[in-house]
């Protein structure tokens, strides 16, 4: 198909007005979108920026098109404009090919005049491999499957550029230079995939008595049935496995493992169900928290990212490629390198490896996290993530919050995974706790850290929960619950315990302003001691306490939270931490942990009641009190909007178990 003079004439220099970075913001006007529902019908690139404005408009028709019906009526009878936009991405991120500077161009952005009206991208992409293209397009083409030599081709590609150009990447966690100029020392077994390159040496599980050498991880999804459950070493077999494993044995995914080592070099692959043994459970402790630094060490992580099971493969069929268009001028007479569009029809879970199937098990937490370089084997493509760039393979860059370090973060992603052995809480987490202690020196108090109190006890479940997690851990840690957690953000706050320390068997000691809080018929009262200065705003309050619930941190808070009243005004809410069991009968308190409150205002209510002028923000704890005095153990958690909150507390040390 033809394009129309306006794209034949489009080209690089229209869409910039300065150098680089300005140029980034310029709209150029492309056609009114009464004449681009026209002219698609005859030119190609006009109907790839009608398929980007269709958006999600969904699937194509069975001629292959994409419906204009959408962009109809409003886009019309408002005479409104097509907009083009460059996208693009910092030329730090350029990869694997080093650019340091200038242009870094991506796409067109695709959008109307009209500001409530957007579209997808225009991918722009060369032919040209590496630094023979035009350097100003970084984009490359689609591969035509992941499982291919152009693919094997890139990922050998990204790993050798990681290696010259990433300094970052030749760290640990916890900031721990690695040793380039020997091998790592290997696991205690590994699997040798054979050393001739051509496959016809016997795979088999190898002791490595302390051997050295790069070698490749896997990170995988076991599956749920029996039937789909992935190869095993188990005592009774581990002989035979260290002599051989037919190719027949091994389900798809690993046999796809396999076949990426041996195309990128290497010739050792760890795979954990192969490589310890099973039912062996003093040793499956013992390389349970060594997983943190295999993943660590290894040269590159392969990751059966869609993969439900072992069975399923890394190298998933790909949906027919979207139409190719040539721009003919885009760069102008003096180039000769063609520049091409398409768009992109992936679903965006197709396409990334937080939607994939990977992404529930607990345990790929600390793979993702610690793993130095990873290839994820998604439905759509082929994404690189390495401590320094995360990269479709089509050259566009990624945001992975996967390798997000804080603490927090991490025990938000975690704990909304599922494990398949809920004893695993926080076994499954060990190896990223020994980098991160290693790291700052902090103390480790399950699941928490020592110099993070009160705050990371300030955590809500994200979901209905009716039981604890059936291990012998301390009430007020977020590993006792099988559900989601969200810490509550806290902005401008500070700690209001006169101390707070870890007390003996696994228990907190703290002191701090603490008062009752009557629990009736699913209503949470606080009592009060009717001071005539103290107003009710039922209304607004209503208003500022359910805007600052939606606004919050913690999914499905509003189906959750209970409302919290004190003298008949709706003062603030509490997430219970089994939200589908009944309320508590015996009493529960509030135990006020952070505030916004000055130390002026605090050292007011010590002694003598002054009001505040400013409505004050308080983080509680709910506390229940067990039959020995001054012992609570934790049930939920709370927040407060208030100017007299704790006029009727008091200060008083107690434990926590």
């Amino acid at each position: 198909m033809a394009l129309c003079s306006q794209c034949s004439s489009l080209n690089l220099k229209s869409l910039i007005t300065s150098d680089y970075p300005a140029c980034y913001n310029h709209d150029f006007q492309h056609a009114r979108i009464i004449n681009l529902l026209r002219t698609a019908k005859g030119c190609a690139l006009c109907a790839l920026f009608l398929e980007a404005l269709a958006g999600t408009g969904g699937e194509p028709s069975s001629g292959g098109q994409f419906s204009p019906l959408a962009l109809g009526g409003p886009l019309q009878k408002h005479h409104a404009e097509l907009l083009l936009n460059i996208k693009h991405d910092p030329p730090e991120l350029v990869f694997p090919y080093l650019r340091k500077v200038g242009l870094c161009l991506t796409g067109l952005s695709v959008r109307t005049s009209l500001s409530d009206v957007t579209g997808r991208s225009v991918r722009l992409f060369t032919y040209a491999d590496g630094t023979a293209g035009y350097p100003g397009i970084i984009g490359r083409p689609r591969l035509s499957n992941s499982g291919s030599p152009e693919a094997f081709k890139l990922l050998r590609r990204w790993i050798s550029g990681c290696r010259e150009q990433h300094a970052q990447c030749f760290q640990t966690f916890a900031g721990v230079s690695i040793d380039t100029h020997q091998n790592p020392e290997l696991p205690k077994r590994v699997i040798d995939v054979g050393g001739n390159g051509n496959g016809s040496q016997p795979i088999k599980v190898l002791g490595t008595r302390g051997m050295r050498a790069k070698y490749t991880a896997m990170t995988h999804c076991w599956g749920n049935a029996a039937a789909k459950s992935p190869i095993v070493s188990v005592q009774s077999n581990i002989a035979r496995r260290c002599h051989a494993i037919e190719w027949d044995e091994l389900p798809r995914s690993f046999q796809d493992a396999v076949i990426v080592t041996r195309e990128v070099g290497i010739r050792f692959l760890w795979i954990d169900s192969l490589c310890i043994v099973q039912d062996d459970h003093s040793e499956w402790l013992q390389e349970s928290v060594k997983m943190g630094t295999i993943y660590e060490q290894a040269e590159l992580t392969i990751a059966a990212s869609h993969a439900c099971d072992s069975h399923q493969g890394l190298f998933f069929p790909r949906s027919e490629p979207p139409p190719v268009v040539e721009l003919p001028s885009f760069l102008g007479s003096d180039h000769l390198t063609r520049v091409y569009a398409t768009t992109v029809r992936d679903t965006k879970e197709d396409l990334y490896p937080e939607h994939g199937a990977l992404n529930q098990r607990a345990w790929a937490t600390q793979e993702w996290l610690l793993a130095r370089r990873m290839v994820f084997y998604t439905k759509a493509q082929m994404i690189w993530s390495c401590k320094t760039v995360t990269q479709r393979e089509t050259g566009e860059k990624c945001f992975n919050t996967a390798r997000n370090p804080k603490w927090k973060i991490i025990v938000e992603h975690y704990s909304d995974r599922k494990l398949t052995m809920p004893t695993d809480k926080l076994i499954a987490l060990e190896g990223v706790r020994t980098e991160f202690e290693k790291r700052t020196g902090n103390t480790y108090l399950f699941g928490i850290w020592k110099q993070s109190l009160p705050d990371e006890l300030l955590w809500a479940v994200c979901e209905k929960s009716d039981q604890r997690v059936p291990l012998d851990l301390p009430s007020w840690t977020w590993a006792t619950v099988s559900v989601g957690v969200r810490f509550l953000p806290m902005h401008r706050a500070r700690n209001l315990c006169h101390y707070i320390r870890p007390g003996s068997d696994n228990a907190i000691i703290m002191k701090s302003w603490i008062r009752p809080i009557e629990v009736t018929q699913g209503w949470l009262y606080a009592p009060h001691s009717n001071r005539k200065d103290v107003q009710s705003h039922g209304f607004q309050s209503f208003l500022r306490i359910q805007s600052e619930m939606e606004l919050s941190n913690i999914k499905n808070i509003t189906s959750l939270a209970d409302r919290l009243y004190n003298n008949g005004e709706l003062t603030g809410w509490a997430v219970f931490d089994c939200p589908s069991l009944p309320k508590p009968a015996s009493p529960v308190y509030g135990l006020t942990l952070m505030g916004t409150m000055s130390r002026k205002d605090e050292c007011s209510h010590l002694t003598t009641y002054i009001r505040s002028k400013k409505l004050r923000v308080y983080w509680l704890l709910l506390v229940q009190q067990l039959t020995e005095e001054s012992n609570y153990i934790r049930v939920g958690v709370g927040k407060v909007f208030s100017k007299t909150w704790l006029v009727d507390a008091t200060i008083e040390e107690i434990t926590i178990t």
